[in-house]
């Protein structure tokens, strides 16, 4: 049912959740850049 109330897009506690899942060392730069993003639009 969330998904219904979303539309199906993930909000943003689950999207940082998933860039700090997958973070790497080739990746930190950019997964740092975009957790910044979506912290700044809370």
């Amino acid at each position: 049912m969330p998904k219904l109330l979303t539309n199906g897009q993930k909000t943003p506690k689950e999207q940082m959740l998933e860039i700090l899942e997958g973070i790497s060392a080739k990746t930190w730069r950019k997964d740092t850049k975009h957790l910044r993003e979506l912290v700044a639009s809370l």
